[in-house]
């Protein structure tokens, strides 16, 4: 068992990390959680709740309105604020997130390079709660930014 002195310590960093993950996700609005749940459930196609990874390149296609293989910042807007014009803060930023080359559009590579990250346990399938987890991770990290530039 450990004794008391050497449960202080953990506890403390426990606690700061239930408040900093409590604060990060304070930062979230619904319409975070929306979209991050509508954007999965496009991609899901077999409605399973997993992404594999043929899905999650498949789904580049739905941003693609041109068809000539690549998705600009502003197919990707249009498509994504379409049915939901309030995302448009949201959008944006995980447009660049997704554009993993930097180039201002995005491809299947940038696809393949992005698949990865989301995949907390790397077993080459990306759950809807790691879909989440990562979106959720992303936008507090960029909230906290934010707050931390302006405060």
């Amino acid at each position: 068992m450990f004794k008391q002195a050497e449960m202080a310590p953990l506890s403390s960093a426990f606690l700061i990390a239930m408040l900093l993950f409590g604060l990060v996700d304070s930062q979230l609005t619904s319409d975070h959680h929306d979209h991050f749940n509508m954007v999965f459930m496009e991609a899901d196609k077999d409605n399973n709740g997993i992404l594999d990874k043929s899905e999650f390149i498949n789904s580049f296609t739905v941003y693609d309105g041109n068809k000539d293989g690549t998705v600009t910042k502003k197919e990707y807007m249009d498509h994504n604020t379409v049915v939901m014009p309030e995302h448009l803060m949201i959008v944006d930023p995980m447009f660049d997130k997704y554009d993993m080359d930097r180039n201002g559009q995005l491809n299947i590579s940038d696809y393949q390079k992005f698949y990865p990250l989301m995949d907390a346990n790397n077993d080459n399938l990306v759950t809807e709660q790691e879909f989440h987890n990562y979106w959720v991770s992303v936008f507090g990290d960029h909230s906290m930014m934010t707050m931390s530039m302006s405060g």
